[in-house]
């Protein structure tokens, strides 16, 4: 028999899976969705085909359903990682469909792993398939309008209470054949509820983080996925991350839009709202990397490092974290 659970099959909902939990957690809101439990019936809806991707949570495949031949992308994931099922979308009254992730079409809770249904915009890739096709040459114009779709995206996800943590060039799709290449935000493996105190733990991906969880001091959602933002135009624009180029074929208010989002203070990032305000451009201060130079960000850089745990320095790790830090502050001041 089929489990009713609250959420429109229409709305654009998506499914987290973590292990911040010991059960499985199904919250109660007004719209409902059947999750369904025979696999003789995923088998007679959907066709499965190759493999589109492997990650932490589980394995992707494209496919098609049978009943009208659309394309779709399929989620397994082993029932051992799967510790409560989050609902991404219209979670409360006043929140809004949010356009920019990828839609939700069915899910099936077997005995050994949960099939996550999910659309499949034709003819489109993830942005690093993207830059690596183009060979990076990509425009800032081109960046300037994916960035402003994930801005989007992003904050309308803040704002109906969900912080995806891994925003990034693999979980961003675009169709590049459509003139204003529209996105979406995929993989909400490491995603969770929005909240006011900081998060200890980082869910996501390394070179991703902000420096504050390499500092220990705690993290935020909203100025964390402004940093990924900023690490994410970087890499359209380096197709390397966190490189140290002098960006002489952008413009000064990319450039600066790039280095406020990967402010080193959390508190000193402009909002999401504040980047949605901007348009991709016009952000009020300059960075400290703008206003003052190669030569004192990395000695700002090497200040930051200084101030560093001593353990995060010691002989066992002290080669990993000085490493990931060089290319963090774009800096051999650590020598």
């Amino acid at each position: 028999e089929n489990i009713i659970f609250p959420l429109h099959d229409e709305d654009r909902i998506l499914f987290t899976f973590s292990t911040f939990s010991s059960k499985t957690i199904i919250p109660l809101f007004e719209n409902y969705i059947n999750v369904k439990f025979n696999k003789e019936e995923f088998k007679a809806q959907y066709e499965e085909r190759e493999v589109l991707g492997e990650g932490g949570f589980g394995a992707v495949y494209a496919g098609i359903r049978r009943s009208d031949s659309k394309q779709v992308a399929i989620k397994h994931i082993p029932k051992e990682k799967v510790s409560y099922m989050l609902a991404a979308g219209l979670l409360c009254n006043g929140s809004k469909e949010n356009h920019g992730v990828i839609g939700l079409l069915d899910v099936y809770d077997l005995e050994e792993e949960v099939l996550i249904v999910m659309e499949r915009p034709e003819k489109s890739m993830d942005i690093f398939d993207f830059v690596k096709e183009r060979d990076g040459q990509i425009s800032e114009s081109e960046a300037k309008s994916i960035l402003k779709q994930v801005v989007d995206a992003a904050l309308l996800m803040h704002n109906n209470g969900i912080f995806h943590r891994d925003i990034k060039g693999e979980n961003v799709l675009v169709s590049p054949e459509e003139t204003s290449l529209p996105i979406r935000i995929v993989d909400f493996g490491c995603a969770g509820f929005v909240f006011d105190q900081p998060y200890s733990e980082f869910c996501g991906t390394l070179g991703y983080e902000p420096p504050e969880v390499l500092e220990k001091t705690g993290y935020h959602a909203e100025p964390t996925t402004v940093w990924q933002i900023g690490a994410m135009l970087r890499f359209i624009f380096t197709y390397k991350y966190y490189t140290n180029n002098n960006y002489n074929f952008l413009s000064q208010e990319c450039i600066d839009f790039m280095s406020q989002c990967q402010t080193f203070d959390p508190k000193q990032r402009p909002g999401l709202d504040k980047l949605q305000r901007s348009d991709a451009g016009q952000i009020v201060e300059p960075s400290f990397h703008s206003k003052h130079g190669d030569a004192a960000f990395r000695c700002y850089a090497a200040k930051k490092w200084n101030k560093l745990p001593a353990e995060l320095k010691s002989a066992s790790h002290g080669n990993i974290f000085k490493s990931k830090l060089k290319t963090l502050f774009f800096s051999t001041a650590y020598d």
